[in-house]
């Protein structure tokens, strides 16, 4: 499933796509991230997998 810009997931709100990188240093392969704006106005960088199956769903400022 591909997240558009505007989609929100949580308290985040895609904005924009960023650069393919690999979502922890043990991952093997790079991701596509997206910039994310949370509802108390941080922005947050989150790899793709993440916002999918709603692992992050905000930017730390609410319990996940």
């Amino acid at each position: 499933m591909e997240m558009k810009i505007g989609q929100t997931v949580g308290a985040l709100k895609i904005i924009k796509e960023s650069d393919y990188k690999r979502a922890t240093p043990v991952s093997k392969y790079p991701s596509k991230h997206y910039i994310c704006e949370c509802q108390c106005g941080n922005l947050v960088e989150v790899p793709e997998g993440y916002l999918e199956y709603r692992i992050v769903k905000s930017c730390g400022c609410r319990y996940l």
